[in-house]
């Protein structure tokens, strides 16, 4: 796996003697200060403005500034879960059947005490960790019949990093997972998952270069049995190898606004099937991406504005029907205050039209949509309506932030395919989990689909007490004639419970329907009860109880699977 393509000049950046910021810019700003962020004149301080995670063919804007250019901010991570300086990482404390440490209990008395890492020079953080588990599983291939027990041994050694220098930033976690089985050793196994982002700066506060790769395993078919974890061999996975390279460029236009040029060379890559029913059909995809953007001075007060252009090919190998695909957009955005915390928004523009026969007219469908935005210091709240191509479109955003209570929901729709979803992933695979999180993908379907994704999320706590409630509902309605659309749908409950000063308690409950390709739903089912206690200053031990099933009209696609997992895990 060429990881070197993408992080190659990592290395040598690290290692450089360390240098005054004021040595590596081209001055200071209004403050006189020397961080990094002096790169940035001001007003465009890169700390209000976060970067986006795109969807399908449009990126997501910040609730906070939804007309702020999305590259403002290079610094901010999008890689939930790696390790950031100064921030410990979740990963570190996953379980040995993929849930993190909220999903099993794992936090808060029951967590490390601090991260253990090592820094070189003051710029670089590394946090090296070990688990080793004992798994008894009655059903180690989630068959209905003819079930196979047997105990696995997995070792999983990992390496989280980060780095902070005037002209470079960089996110990165790696783990090696290794499987060995008692009594079914054709199924011993190596693994491994990567995920790592970028940020350089080439010509202060106007060129920048930003990275991103994941390599980790993926589900092929979610019609038939799969797990989240590889623990259990169900042969319907392959290794996927992700990466994007982007040079973009920034300039002020005084009263006019700030613009950004951006290009972005994207791969998503296939390897090693572990696909037992034939062959898998999947196809390698390269992604070519240009964009440019002007969006209003930030000292606006009343009228705000962003002007829009993005061009996307998507460039498919191997025989398949539609090699070459496209996603196109051109919009005005305007937005006008009417109070201090709410404004009325407005977009239109045109789009791609994908029409029955597979077939796409390249930016002659006209859209709009309009809406309105209500923030205060503890909700945000963004609703809007209108039209595209497929009929009447429906947009919503929500965010509370309460000291015990937080929650969110968010509603879109939008045209996209399944490669171009693992492209926009800024997240690598941890810890033996599958990629995505979600893994039901349909992998070696390519055609367009119109995505309409309802998701919400509800954090409770109470001292240490903490209920985590999540859940979606997806539609893809496929663009081509003939092609059976799909719906998914997901929930997850976990409560945690401190049982004293060094021990929790978390029961946790998963359950999802992915409807079948003729129409039935399949559901699928899971309980789990984790035991965590603290060992020492960071060390850890679990003791989970893992029951799953799925109930499935199609031949051969249900089963049951009981499961004992012991870890011991270590930070160093």
């Amino acid at each position: 796996m060429p990881v070197w393509l993408v992080f190659g000049g990592m290395v040598a950046v690290l290692f450089q003697p360390a240098r005054a910021a004021a040595d590596e810019t081209t001055g200071q700003g209004d403050s006189g200060s020397t961080s990094p962020y002096s790169l940035y004149s001001p007003p465009y301080s890169p700390q209000s403005a976060p970067a986006p995670q795109e969807t399908g063919s449009a990126a997501t804007y910040n609730n906070n500034n939804p007309y702020r250019s999305p590259v403002l901010n290079p610094w901010a991570s999008s890689q939930p879960g790696g390790v950031h300086c100064g921030v410990a990482a979740a990963t570190l404390y996953s379980s040995p059947s993929g849930a993190t440490a909220s999903e099993t209990g794992l936090t808060g008395e029951a967590a490390p005490e601090r991260t253990r890492s090592y820094n070189i020079g003051k710029r670089v953080v590394l946090v090296p960790s070990v688990s080793l588990s004992e798994i008894y599983s009655d059903n180690i291939t989630l068959r209905p019949d003819h079930t196979q027990s047997d105990f696995i041994t997995e070792l999983r050694p990992g390496l989280n990093a980060c780095a902070q220098m005037p002209r470079f930033r960089g996110d990165l976690s790696y783990s090696l997972q290794g499987l060995y089985y008692a009594r079914y050793s054709s199924h011993n196994a190596v693994y491994s998952q990567l995920g790592a982002d970028t940020t350089t700066v080439l010509l202060p506060r106007h060129v920048f270069f930003s990275a991103n790769t994941s390599y980790g395993q993926a589900v092929i078919n979610p019609a038939q049995p799969y797990s989240t974890s590889n623990v259990l061999d169900t042969g319907n996975t392959t290794n996927v190898w992700t990466f994007n390279l982007s040079p973009y460029v920034e300039q002020g236009l005084g009263r006019l606004g700030h613009s950004t040029l951006r290009y972005t060379y994207g791969r998503v890559l296939y390897a090693n099937n572990n696909y037992r029913n034939g062959n898998s059909g999947l196809s390698d995809t390269t992604s070519n991406t240009a964009s440019a953007q002007i969006v209003n001075p930030q000292t606006n007060e009343l009228w705000t504005w962003k002007a829009d252009y993005r061009t996307q090919q998507l460039q498919r190998s191997g025989n398949v029907a539609q090699r070459t695909v496209y996603f196109d957009t051109a919009s005005l955005q305007l937005g006008y205050k009417v109070r201090t915390n709410f404004e009325i928004l407005a977009q239109g523009g045109i789009e791609d039209r994908y029409n029955l026969d597979g077939t796409t007219d390249r930016l002659a469908s006209p859209f709009w949509n309009a809406g309105f935005r209500w923030a205060t210091a503890f909700n945000d709240f963004e609703l809007r309506y209108g039209h595209r191509f497929f009929g009447p479109t429906y947009t919503a955003k929500w965010q509370l932030n309460l000291p015990r209570l937080k929650a969110a929901m968010t509603y879109n729709e939008q045209p996209t395919e399944s490669n171009n979803e693992f492209l926009n992933m800024r997240a690598g695979q941890q810890n033996g989990q599958l990629l995505p999180n979600v893994p039901v993908l349909q992998l070696n379907q390519y055609q367009i689909y119109i995505s309409k994704r309802l998701s919400a999320d509800i954090d409770y706590a109470l001292g240490q007490t903490k209920l985590t409630l999540g859940g979606y509902s997806e539609l893809r309605q496929y663009t081509a004639s003939g092609v059976p659309d799909e719906r998914v749908q997901d929930a997850d409950v976990s409560w945690i419970f401190p049982l004293g000063v060094r021990t929790s308690l978390t029961p946790r409950w998963t359950w999802q329907r992915y409807d079948q390709p003729d129409g039935r739903p399949d559901y699928l089912q899971q309980e789990l009860l984790t035991l965590g206690h603290r060992l020492g200053l960071a060390s850890t031990a679990r003791l989970v109880l893992r029951h799953q099933s799925r109930t499935s009209h199609a031949q051969r696609s249900g089963y049951k699977e009981n499961a004992v997992i012991l870890e011991y895990s270590r930070i160093f």
